[in-house]
């Protein structure tokens, strides 16, 4: 889908055409990514994590050599040989915290697996 979705310039909307990328303005972006998630949210929010958490920064804010390694590879859908992860945080709430250790749990490094809490 990414592929497909990078052949009709869409995987790189706002990034410039010297990189690979439509070249286009915010207003046509967020008409492509609405209108790709009124057939699939899924494809709409790979979309637009990688416009606008990876190309568009590498393309307005990364070095020549990132540009060079990167740009063309996540326009042209084929950042799969890559890394193509992220993850988000919940951030506070009404003025209580939403972490794991406000809410009682503890990081999985201080865990022991089910099974081994006796000593042996």
């Amino acid at each position: 889908m990414i592929r497909a979705a990078a052949e009709r310039g869409l995987v790189g909307v706002t990034i410039p055409k010297v990189w690979g990328g439509a070249g286009r303005d915010y207003v046509s972006y967020a008409l492509a990514i609405e209108a790709i998630a009124r057939a699939s949210a899924t494809v709409a929010a790979a979309l637009s994590v990688n416009n606008s958490l990876v190309a568009e920064l590498i393309a307005y804010a990364g070095r020549e050599q990132q540009k060079e390694e990167w740009l063309r590879r996540l326009t042209s859908g084929d950042a799969h040989r890559g890394v193509r992860a992220f993850g988000a945080e919940r951030r506070e709430r009404c003025g209580q915290s939403t972490d794991d250790r406000s809410e009682g749990r503890r990081p999985i490094s201080d865990r022991r697996p089910q099974g081994l809490d006796r000593e042996r």
